[in-house]
């Protein structure tokens, strides 16, 4: 039987296989989602372990996305929306080994202590910069043109790691961040596009919301399991898929049991990584071109602590570090403070990132070491004065891909040479953006694309009607 496979059950796999089937739902039968671990989902997976509640990947979603908030409708999830909490606004950076607030705006910034008066007066001059070119700017680079360097090296790596886990002088601002690139070639300037911004939302007129940031009564992983009820048998955990090859009337797809299955179409939803692995012997140049997204991987560390072992209040979202503090961590997000609920009476649950493009060998410490690593760095900048009463370590192997300038110029090629073998598609975070709302966003596009091509080629071998 023709089937469209689906290799991957992260995010990205789910949401698809659940679009496909409200696009074309004479196909609901043939689908097959392939995930090669036993807890499907990727790296939405939330565990309630002794009160507190543990996430092992993102912390949320925003909820300016519309097609994130129309999954969560069908889903039945709406009522479990948890949003952040309000001081949860408030975010920390660690540099010279002290926490500062960091600012939210322009003028925040000149009122802050963290830039000189230098670096305050070449901040007031970026309406005076002109636009940038065709050259395709690193984050730090894009920041150091429009705001100077100071800015640059204060806020432009932390700036990279709370989304990527990156290096902002190795990440494509365009491919990264299109919309603040597109503010400038707008408005010539940041501060002019903030301005106009603000000057249409008091003169009443529409304006999209940056968005607030919420999650579920049990966490993010709730998302995952509603995707998975939905999808039923046609998810298969622990189906490894060992190779995909060309058929005269559709695709090959063989598992690592030996089974073999007849697609008419293939969607690679997996990493990069193991997506070029898949099609080397298919296309060398597009794999190759696939491989070259990296994907350094990421430690999360879970700690509970008593409330009196913390030595400040947790009045905030958490903090990054800033580029050149070496304590061993990319950052801590204060779990407990941003949504209620995470940790029983008298406790507080952080979060530790460790890991990413500068230090991605970390992630394969031991447990015991990255709970030390974590534990120390805590203690160090807040303080923590006891020991953690919960620890659970995560590893995210593949991690966040890294789009490196050229990025977007690779993902051309990759669409031009997919054209090369119809009835292939990929989906995912290492593409057209790594957050999770990109993910279904993109899944909600390619469902159409995918269903379309699948019912064509079913039609043509006389399995389906094209117009299921």
């Amino acid at each position: 039987m023709l089937r469209i496979a689906i290799v991957g059950g992260g995010l990205s796999g789910l949401a698809l296989a659940h679009a496909i089937g409200r696009a074309a739902p004479g196909l609901r039968d043939r689908l097959v989602v392939l995930e090669r671990d036993r807890i499907p989902g990727g790296h939405l997976r939330t565990e309630r372990i002794d009160g507190f509640l543990c996430e092992a990947g993102p912390g949320g979603l925003l909820d300016s996305s519309a097609a994130t908030l129309e999954l969560i409708d069908q889903l039945g999830l709406t009522a479990r929306i948890t949003p952040a909490s309000d001081v949860a606004r408030r975010r920390y950076l660690l540099i010279h080994g002290a926490l500062h607030l960091v600012p939210t705006s322009p003028p925040a910034l000149l009122r802050s202590p963290l830039l000189s008066a230098a670096g305050k007066l070449r901040l007031l001059a970026e309406p005076l910069v002109p636009r940038g070119g065709s050259d395709d700017e690193t984050i730090h680079a894009f920041v150091a043109r429009r705001f100077g360097r100071q800015a640059a090296d204060l806020l432009a790596g932390p700036f990279a790691t709370g989304v990527f886990a990156g290096d902002a002088r190795q990440l494509s601002m365009r491919a990264c961040f299109p919309a603040i690139s597109e503010l400038e070639a707008r408005h010539g300037s940041l501060i002019r596009a903030l301005m106009a911004r603000r000057h249409a939302g008091s003169a009443g007129s529409a304006r999209r919301s940056p968005g607030r940031q919420f999650s579920f009564r049990e966490g993010l992983g709730e998302l995952a399991m509603a995707l998975t009820a939905t999808l039923g048998s046609t998810l298969r955990t622990g189906a490894r898929v060992e190779t995909i090859e060309r058929r005269e009337d559709g695709w090959g797809v063989r598992l690592a049991s030996g089974e073999s299955l007849h697609a008419a179409a293939v969607v690679l939803a997996c990493g990069a990584r193991r997506t070029a692995a898949l099609l080397y012997e298919i296309d060398a140049a597009l794999a190759h071109d696939i491989a070259g997204i990296a994907e350094p991987p990421v430690a999360v560390v879970c700690l509970g602590y008593e409330t009196s072992a913390v030595g400040r209040p947790l009045d905030g979202y958490g903090f990054l570090v800033a580029s050149g503090e070496r304590v061993g961590i990319l950052g801590a997000l204060w779990d407990s403070t941003i949504y209620p609920g995470r940790a029983p009476d008298g406790h507080v649950l952080l979060r530790v990132m460790i890991g990413g493009q500068s230090d991605p060998e970390a992630a394969a410490l031991p447990d015991a070491a990255l709970v030390q690593r974590a534990h120390e760095a805590l203690a160090t900048v807040m303080p923590v004065t006891r020991p953690a009463v919960l620890a659970r370590v995560y590893r995210h192997m593949p991690g966040i891909p890294q789009y490196a300038p050229g990025h977007l110029a690779r993902v051309a090629r990759i669409a031009d040479r997919l054209t090369r073998h119809p009835g292939l598609f990929l989906a995912g975070n290492a593409y057209r953006g790594v957050s999770m709302p990109s993910c279904i966003e993109d899944a909600a596009a390619l469902a159409p694309q995918v269903a379309a091509d699948a019912a064509a080629r079913c039609a043509a071998a006389q399995y389906v009607s094209p117009n299921p």
